[in-house]
């Protein structure tokens, strides 16, 4: 109780006008060069290390409304929102890298990507996936929903360690391998991370090379799906109710950078909501660049996820149907509706896609054995993309591998390397096997002598011949790959090196997820000239025509804002202008509510050593 009356006095100091003029400080300057026909963003060297961490926190309010924001308030709140289809840069020494872009549902049709995306919609949305995908979790962890919520990890899990085995598949993938499964969960795996990579090379061409595929092969990256795919490793679902809150996304539906992430690839994020009428699908904020862009159906967004972003202002729009400041979030006729309607509930749906730095370069202890076995081919297309990924993963670590099969040879009575002949045709899957095996959590207890490598490239062929279940025919891996994965092993990655430094160089954030300082609204408004407002994103909307009503919209806003802090206060949920970035208020996440918990008690504690020192 005391809590909750005493963040009163703080909203008030919150909510009141801001004395400082202009918009706050930016992290990255903005910069137009005709060479590219993009931005670049460069970093603002007069910023201290702490400044720019606190900066990469700062959310504005106004993204908070459910309506389309106008220039004049994004640039008035410090913010910025790139033009769809328009690809923005990080400036560095070596000229650039790829830092954001909006795919529209448009451009995704023009490179036939568009369709994959219908068919996985469909599925997902239909009202028996969400219920049989949350049994297949709580089956795995009973108490998964209060540990994940309503976000699942696809493909690959990756326990919060670096310990053996630490990598596997997770229990949806597992399911999906079995005869009478009915998620269809591999299919769906594979088509939204080869659309993602398609659309990744139409159109950020420049994010190929630098390295990166050097990088793969000399490091045996796991990227599920098929050779076509060099960009990502997994992928997580995230649902919510429309008219609720983000709070059963848990950390997800908060401010956050994701610190997994490798650092030299983008994340992709997919929209496939299924939403009612006149609603307002929200924004994807990415406030260490000063980013705000709506979220529009079936569009993919690239941008790396190391920085803080989160999504806002989803919810009933707050502008009337018949308003030119109307802006219709589904793309208008390239888009089915979702038949029978009773199937289909309104949900929100939006799919993370992206490369953990964990799977990009793998240790050989960290995989479990069941990725080397027939198993380990749920997560790709087929058997054949299968061996060419364990083909490059034995060159890699093939030193450790046998390293760790004749030590075992030295010290044990029965082993696989005394029973078996490690050039024999076929036994590369079972050698990784048999080498998984002898992995220790203790590095001190996990001796093994590295081996040197074959070199040969038909011997690599040998290892990896496996029978066509279809035909009976001996296949055999392509001799190219495996001069490919040589010769990449054997030679450094100076440029690849370089990329890593330069963008490092740029991302700010820290570790403090879910923790946002809110900018006061109405200051920064003050003396600007309506009529020269425009809203981005909608081409539809004139300039000048409807001054009066943005401006009573934007007072509507304001007015709807002020009454969610206060119901946000009497909740105790905003306290001296920090606030947990959830779309509904009374929906705390565990963590949120062991806080307050945790601060109620330090609270008595002190009232109590206060009340028995007043004592005479």
């Amino acid at each position: 109780m005391e809590n909750q009356q005493s963040s009163v006095p703080a909203l008030a100091a919150a909510a009141a006008p801001s004395s400082r003029p202009g918009p706050p400080a930016k992290i990255f300057i903005h910069i137009y060069d005709v060479n590219h026909d993009a931005f670049f963003l460069e970093p603002d060297e007069n910023l201290t290390v702490d400044e720019r961490k606190k900066q990469s926190r700062r959310m504005a309010e106004e993204v908070q409304l459910t309506q389309m924001l106008t220039s004049a308030q994004l640039e008035a709140a410090g913010l910025f929102e790139p033009k769809a289809g328009t690809l923005l840069w990080h400036k560095t020494p070596s000229g650039g890298n790829p830092a954001w872009l909006e795919v529209t549902a448009e451009m995704l049709q023009s490179i036939d990507c568009l369709e994959p995306l219908l068919r996985c919609r469909e599925k997902l949305l239909h009202k028996d996936f969400l219920p049989a995908i949350n049994n297949i979790c709580r089956k795995a962890r009973a108490d998964y929903f209060k540990h994940k919520g309503t976000t699942f990890e696809w493909g690959l899990t990756i326990q919060p360690n670096k310990k053996p085995a630490s990598v596997q598949m997770s229990s949806i993938t597992r399911e999906s391998a079995l005869e009478d499964s009915t998620t269809d969960a591999k299919q769906i795996f594979c088509d939204l991370l080869e659309t993602c990579a398609k659309a990744a090379s139409a159109f950020i061409p420049e994010f190929d090379g630098k390295g990166r595929d050097k990088r793969r092969l000399a490091k045996g990256s796991l990227l599920p799906s098929s050779w076509n795919n060099t960009y990502f490793t997994s992928m997580q679902i995230n649902f919510a109710n429309v008219y609720a809150g983000l709070g059963s996304l848990k950390k997800f539906g908060l401010l956050h950078p994701d610190i997994h992430d490798d650092v030299t690839m983008l994340t992709a994020l997919i929209v496939l909501s299924h939403n009612p009428p006149n609603y307002c699908n929200g924004r994807f904020n990415v406030t260490s660049l000063g980013i705000s862009a709506p979220l529009r159906l079936c569009s993919i967004y690239y941008v790396s996820a190391r920085n803080f972003h989160c999504g806002t202002g989803h919810g009933e729009s707050s502008v009337p149907e018949d308003s030119p400041l109307k802006f219709d979030y589904m793309p208008p006729g390239i888009i089915p509706e979702l038949l029978p309607a009773e199937d289909y509930p309104y949900k929100r749906l939006t799919i993370p896609v992206y490369a953990d730095w964990r799977l990009m370069e793998p240790k050989f202890k960290w995989l479990n054995k069941e990725l080397y076995t027939k198993s380990g081919a749920v997560i790709f297309q087929d058997e054949h993309e299968h061996y060419k990924w364990m083909v490059i993963h034995y060159i890699a670590h093939e030193p450790e591998i046998l390293g760790r099969i004749l030590y075992t040879a030295t010290h044990s009575t029965l082993t696989y390397a005394a029973a078996n002949d490690l050039t024999a045709e076929g036994s590369g899957p079972e050698q990784m096997c048999q080498a998984a095996i002898t992995c220790k959590v203790n590095e001190s207890e996990d001796p093994y002598v590295p081996q040197p490598r074959n070199g040969n490239p038909d011997h690599y062929v040998r290892l990896f011949a496996y029978k066509d279940p279809a035909t009976g025919a001996t296949v055999y891996p392509s001799r190219e790959l495996a001069v490919d994965a040589l010769e990449a092993v054997y030679s450094p990655n100076t440029e690849f090196q370089n990329l890593t430094k330069e963008f490092e160089a740029v991302y700010c954030g820290s570790k403090n997820a879910g923790e946002v300082q809110w900018e006061p609204l109405g200051a920064r408004q003050a003396g600007r000239d309506k009529a020269m407002d425009t809203i981005p994103s909608n081409p539809e909307y004139q300039a000048g025509d409807s001054a009066v009503g943005l401006e009573q919209l934007s007072a509507a806003g304001s007015l709807a804002f002020a009454a969610y802090k206060v119901k946000a206060a009497a909740k105790g949920i905003i306290d001296d202008a920090v606030v947990r970035l959830s779309q509904d208020p009374f929906e705390l996440d565990e963590e949120a509510k062991e806080s307050r918990k945790k601060a109620e008690r330090r609270a008595k504690v002190a009232a109590s050593k206060a009340a028995r020192a007043a004592r005479p």
